[in-house]
């Protein structure tokens, strides 16, 4: 099952076959431009596959709500300051 949420994709599965008790949701959630990527299986057992996937759809909306203003969407988000590296310069010139 796949959402557009804000600038995101969230795609949501679940998984009856691996868990005798019930499913397990797992979600993914993307964005191309800055490039975010975020996955998350969740340890919780649902008795319905519909009741699993509309969790997992929570828990991926408040993710993406949570980032809001305190986590920019910059060159941080992928490890890399690129306002902070220091710019190697040739002294001999």
């Amino acid at each position: 099952m796949q959402h557009q949420y804000k600038s995101y994709t969230i795609v949501i599965t679940s998984w009856a076959n691996l868990d005798p008790d019930g499913f397990r949701p797992e979600y993914r959630i993307s964005r191309k431009a800055p490039s975010v990527s975020h996955d998350r299986k969740i340890n919780q057992t649902f008795s319905t596959k519909k009741e699993a996937e509309d969790y997992a759809l929570q828990v991926a909306k408040k993710w993406i709500d949570e980032r809001g203003s305190d986590h920019p969407s910059t060159s941080i988000e992928r490890g890399v300051d690129l306002k902070r590296v220091p710019v190697k310069r040739n002294s001999s010139i």
